[in-house]
């Protein structure tokens, strides 16, 4: 059986706009609407080199586990965040939002073992993991070795490997963070490998909800963030909210 689900309706009698094939919004760390928060001051630049793909240039050197999004009980790691905004309106840690993340790193650009998080979160400015109250995708990759991809919350990853990018989607509302769940694709777009993992997450349902987009190192003992190492990923998201 075939379950249709009409377009929503608008006023004045005329169709809304279809749900189907929705297109991708890239994120773009230069287009003025980001801020930064790199309280190391531990970047250079970041850079539009086109196609939907960052490059991030490192001016200093980091390491340890507070430049990692994957342990630590503080992440200081350079991370950029703004208002989740659907229609002029601001969304809520209220709101029912389900946010969608496609990920993808430029794996011929190997510099050092690196991390990127892209995740929802009221609190993205607060260095403690816990007080962020984060919860999105993840992506890295040890120096030459395969690109990883996974579930990410607070401080920890559910991951798989050899994927040419994953699509990670992500809920909350209520002033709750319900499950992050995804799958890697390969180059033909063919998924294989799932990831998920429970968030767990309450607080308040007034706090305006932010994206968030963080780079760091990857292993928190061995790996050393150097001056003018780089990274290049590409990121995209589609956000929706529904009546809770």
């Amino acid at each position: 059986m075939t379950v249709v689900i009409p377009p929503p309706k608008s006023g004045g009698g005329g169709g809304g706009a279809s749900l189907y094939n929705l297109p991708w919004t890239d994120v773009d760390l230069t287009d003025g609407s980001w801020t930064l928060q790199d309280s190391g001051l531990k970047l250079d630049t970041v850079t539009n080199v086109g196609g939907g793909f960052m490059r991030v240039r490192w001016g200093a050197a980091a390491n340890g586990s507070d430049y990692s999004w994957t342990a630590g009980a503080d992440h200081v790691a350079p991370r950029w965040y703004k208002d989740l905004v659907i229609d002029g309106t601001t969304v809520t840690t209220g709101d029912l939002a389900v946010i969608a993340f496609r990920m993808e790193i430029d794996g011929t650009v190997d510099n050092f073992d690196q991390a990127i998080v892209a995740a929802h979160a009221p609190w993205p400015n607060l260095d403690p993991a816990n007080s962020m109250s984060a919860a999105g995708g993840f992506a890295g990759k040890y120096v030459g070795s395969n690109n990883l991809y996974g579930a990410w919350t607070i401080s920890t990853a559910t991951q798989v490997n050899n994927k040419s990018y994953a699509v990670i989607v992500a809920h909350r509302g209520g002033g709750g963070v319900g499950a992050v769940c995804g799958q890697g694709y390969d180059a033909l777009n063919v998924a294989s490998g799932n990831v998920s993992r429970n968030a767990n997450l309450y607080g308040s349902t007034s706090l305006p909800l932010r994206l968030m987009i963080g780079v760091g190192n990857l292993n928190t003992t061995a790996s050393t963030v150097s001056a003018g190492d780089e990274q290049k990923f590409s990121i995209k998201y589609k956000a929706l909210t529904v009546k809770i």
